[in-house]
C-alpha cells in the first residue's frame, strides 16, 4: 500500500499513473484539502513534490476529478493534463523535475483525458465540439490538430498500444 488516506486524513488519491521508467507515480489527490497533483516516489509512495496546486490559480482553476487521464511521456520527464483555464479547458504539459507547465488551448468546448504517445511526440485527448466528443490527436513537433473520429458518438479515454500505432478508446 502506497497511499493512506485515513493515516493523511484526506479523500481521494485517484488517477495514478507510473512513470515509464516505473520510479514515479503522478495522482490527484486531496492531501492539501484541494485537488492537486502529486508525484509519488512508486517503490516505497514517499511524495517528491506537488506537481500542480489546483483551484488556486485560473491555470489550474479546476483540475478534472472524473476525467483526469494524467499521461506520461516517453522519457519519464513530463506529465500532461487537462483542466479548466479561465473561460475554457486546456491541456498543461508539465516538466516534473523544475513544476514549469506549459499550456495547450484549442478551439474546442472542453477537453478531458489526454494521452501521450509511447513512441513519439503526439497526444491523444477527447475534445468536445458541439453535441459529441471525439479522439483529437495533437502533434507536438508540427502543431497539427486531426480529428481522428469525428463523429456523433461520444468517445472517451483513449489509450495507445505499446508500439503508439493504434488507439483504443
Amino acid at each position: 500500500q502506497l497511499t493512506n488516506h485515513k493515516k493523511k486524513e484526506n479523500f481521494y488519491n485517484i488517477s495514478p499513473s507510473i512513470s515509464p521508467d516505473g520510479s514515479k507515480i503522478a495522482m490527484l489527490s486531496d492531501q492539501s484539502g484541494y485537488a492537486d497533483i502529486y508525484l509519488m516516489n512508486a517503490h516505497n509512495g514517499n511524495i517528491i513534490r506537488r506537481l500542480v496546486k489546483g483551484n488556486r490559480s485560473i491555470d489550474f482553476e479546476e483540475l478534472k476529478w472524473l476525467q483526469p487521464g494524467i499521461s506520461w511521456s516517453p522519457d519519464s520527464k513530463k506529465i500532461v493534463i487537462a483542466s479548466k483555464a479561465g473561460k475554457g479547458d486546456v491541456l498543461h504539459i508539465i516538466d516534473v523535475s523544475s513544476g514549469r507547465s506549459e499550456k495547450l488551448s484549442f478551439a474546442l468546448d472542453g477537453l478531458f483525458t489526454a494521452s501521450w504517445s509511447p513512441t513519439s511526440e503526439r497526444l491523444a485527448f477527447i475534445g468536445n465540439k458541439g453535441n459529441s466528443s471525439d479522439v483529437y490527436l495533437y502533434d507536438l513537433l508540427t502543431k497539427q490538430l486531426t480529428n481522428l473520429t469525428n463523429d456523433i458518438f461520444s468517445d472517451s479515454e483513449p489509450a495507445w498500444n505499446p508500439d503508439g500505432t493504434e488507439i483504443a478508446f
